[in-house]
C-alpha cells in the first residue's frame, strides 16, 4: 500500500501563505519558532504537508499522481515560486509492504505528465519503502 504526500519545507516559511497561493488547507504544518506539541522545543523550520492519497494501491498511483498534474502550469508555476531559494519542495512516496504476494503493493510508477510537472515546480521525489510482513 501507498500514502503519498506533497510537502514544502523552508527555514521560514509561513504555511497560512502557501494555503492562500494554492487555494487548498494542508492536512499537517508546522511553523519555524513555534512549539512541537511532541517535544515542545521550536521547530526550525515552517513546513506544508499535503496527502495526496492514504492507503492505495499501485494501481491507484495514477489517479492520485492526477491530483498535482490537475493543478497545471499555474500551480506548478506557483508551487515553485512559493518554495523560491530558500525552501524545497518534494512529493513523498511511503510504500509499505504487507503482503508479498500482493500485486497492488508492487511497483511505482511515475509518467511524463508528473515527472514534467515536478521539473516546473521544482519538487523533488523521495520514496521510503517499509517491509512490514507478519514474523514467518
Amino acid at each position: 500500500m501507498f500514502n503519498v504526500y506533497l510537502r514544502l519545507v523552508a527555514d521560514d516559511g509561513d504555511p497560512e501563505s502557501v494555503t492562500q497561493a494554492l487555494g487548498v488547507a494542508p492536512d499537517e504544518s508546522t511553523r519555524h519558532g513555534r512549539p512541537s506539541p511532541k517535544t515542545g522545543r521550536p521547530y526550525g523550520f515552517s513546513s506544508w504537508t499535503l496527502a495526496l492519497g492514504r492507503q492505495v494501491g499501485s494501481d491507484q498511483l495514477e489517479e492520485v499522481f492526477g491530483r498535482l498534474t490537475a493543478w497545471g502550469d499555474r500551480g506548478a508555476q506557483t508551487l515553485r515560486d512559493l518554495v523560491g531559494d530558500r525552501g524545497e519542495a518534494t512529493l513523498i512516496v511511503v510504500q509499505e509492504f504487507r503482503d508479498a504476494e500482493e500485486p497492488r503493493e508492487k511497483g511505482i510508477s511515475m509518467g511524463a505528465d508528473l515527472i514534467g510537472w515536478l521539473a516546473a515546480a521544482r519538487a523533488g521525489v523521495e520514496v521510503d519503502q517499509y517491509l512490514m510482513l507478519p514474523p514467518e
